[in-house]
């Protein structure tokens, strides 16, 4: 008797989490008059089961709207389309509303890029985290990872919108960008925001490849790799541009005798990482790799700060470093975490990964010069001006490049 009362007692720590209650994702998709594509495409998919069950998870949904699949499809001149879709650029909310419907498992495209099933999926995984984050919970400078897999979504809070990968303006490219439209559209299973575009997967594994993994080819990205399964004096190799780095007697690695041949803007950058010895902390032996943003000096700008005449006289010059000391001048342009241009602001004051290393930003339209703790005397910054980003937000899933056309200065 007194084991049944304690077998009762315990019955009632078992009780039954209620499942929510309410309308799913799926269902104030349905009902909401500007997302009659999405709700055809993720039918189509088989996806709209997942987000129409209170027991699968909570999500956070960034749902295109219909003008923004319309704008997508307008887009898609070098992707082959459903037969029986009207030709990109003729697009309206009707046809491509058709175009969703045409999507058939049996379709096998001619092409190898094409708008399928499997293609449609994925995108729509994309604009999916497996959480729930409300606008009142998006600090900016984060990045997602989607149900898509290994691709991040990189997300800004600006003002009282949300951005997405620094609302890039090419519609079908790899990282292209949206911004927000509604926010906080509470359901029981997550909550939805929509954006005014669709987004494309991230398709560029890490911002240190160097050569695209479709083709091989070469890529304008730093291009270094670390190879832990071979060691030379007790040490990871370390490769630039496929080249092998040898080290010299001392031990440290040789970034002057093994040529650099690949066309590309970051040689030099490339090279002097791997004379720093910071290769294997930017690549460690472990995955994912995290996130680093890096203001990447471009070839010109190391020539130019190294007074030297060429890139093979630059190469010398960081060759003739100290290790440690070049270490701190790339401290300078790496900070870690994930920072794309809608995250920084006029007078933002960056911490960068060397210590007590900080600059500061400042926005003039389009243009963002870094100013660093060179001479701001005018005459000074006349012939040695501040850096400013040439190209921003260059994404991939580890990491963010901002191209800039001088090397910072930290002292």
């Amino acid at each position: 008797m007194a084991c049944l009362l304690v077998v009762a007692g315990c019955a009632d720590n078992f009780n039954q989490v209620a499942v929510p209650s309410g309308k799913t994702i799926a269902v104030l998709a349905t009902e909401n008059a500007d997302l009659n594509i999405l709700v055809a495409a993720l039918t189509k998919t088989g996806l709209a089961s997942t987000f129409d069950n209170n027991n699968s998870g909570a999500f956070t949904v960034f749902a295109p709207t219909d003008a923004a699949f319309v704008a997508y499809f307008n887009s898609l001149t070098d992707l082959q389309l459903p037969p029986g879709a009207v030709p990109a650029g003729t697009f309206n909310e009707t046809s491509a509303l058709a175009a969703v419907n045409l999507l058939a498992a049996s379709y096998t495209p001619a092409k190898a890029t094409a708008i399928t099933i499997g293609s449609i999926s994925n995108i729509l995984l994309y604009h999916v985290v497996n959480s729930e984050i409300p606008f009142s919970k998006v600090t900016g400078a984060q990045g997602l990872v989607t149900l898509s897999g290994t691709a991040r979504l990189s997300v800004s809070k600006v003002g009282s919108n949300v951005v997405l990968n620094a609302n890039r303006a090419v519609q079908n490219s790899a990282g292209n960008g949206a911004q927000s439209v509604t926010l906080d559209v509470d359901a029981s299973n997550g909550v939805i925001h929509t954006i005014d575009r669709v987004l494309i997967p991230v398709s560029l594994a890490n911002i240190w490849i160097g050569t695209s993994p479709a083709t091989g080819a070469a890529v304008d990205l730093p291009g270094f790799n670390v190879d832990y399964s071979t060691l030379t004096g007790g040490k990871p190799t370390v490769t630039v541009f496929s080249v092998t780095m040898p080290r010299k007697t001392d031990g440290t690695l040789d970034v002057a005798s093994a040529a650099v041949g690949t066309a590309n803007n970051y040689n030099l950058l490339s090279a002097a990482i791997a004379r720093a010895e910071l290769a294997p902390v930017i690549r460690p032996i472990s995955t994912p790799f995290p996130d680093f943003t890096i203001f990447a000096p471009t070839d010109a700008a190391f020539i130019f700060y190294l007074g030297s005449a060429d890139e093979t006289a630059a190469r010398a010059a960081i060759n003739g470093l100290a290790p440690v000391a070049l270490a701190d001048i790339l401290k300078y342009h790496v900070v870690p975490g994930r920072i794309v241009s809608t995250d920084l602001s006029n007078g933002q004051v960056v911490t960068t990964a060397l210590s007590g290393g900080t600059f500061t930003v400042n926005i003039s339209g389009s243009v963002f010069t870094l100013k660093d703790k060179r001479s701001q005397l005018p005459a000074d910054l006349l012939v040695n001006p501040n850096p400013t980003i040439s190209s921003p937000n260059i994404l991939t899933n580890a990491g963010v490049i901002h191209q800039i056309n001088g090397v910072l200065r930290s002292n």
